[in-house]
C-alpha cells in the first residue's frame, strides 16, 4: 500500500478528492474496512491535512483508502 498527504477537498458519500501540496487532485473511494465512516469525511473537508494509507484498483480511476488519520509534524 502507498501513502500520500494533503487536504481534502470535496466530499460526496464515500468518495472524496485530495489535493496534495505538488498540486496534484487524486479521487478516493473509502474502502469497507476504512480506519473512518462516510460520515466522518464532511468534518476534514479544508483541513486539517491528513495522511492516507491507500491501493490502486485495476481498472478504476479512484483510488481506495483504508486509513485516514491527521498528518503528522
Amino acid at each position: 500500500m502507498a501513502r500520500i498527504s494533503g487536504i481534502i477537498s470535496v466530499v460526496q458519500e464515500s468518495r472524496f478528492r485530495l489535493s496534495t501540496g505538488d498540486g496534484r487532485s487524486i479521487i478516493f473511494t473509502l474502502a469497507g474496512d476504512a480506519t473512518l465512516e462516510p460520515q466522518d469525511l464532511q468534518s476534514l473537508v479544508s483541513g486539517p491535512e491528513v495522511e492516507i494509507i491507500f491501493s490502486a484498483q485495476s481498472g478504476r480511476k479512484a483510488m481506495t483508502a483504508h486509513c485516514i488519520r491527521e498528518a503528522g509534524p
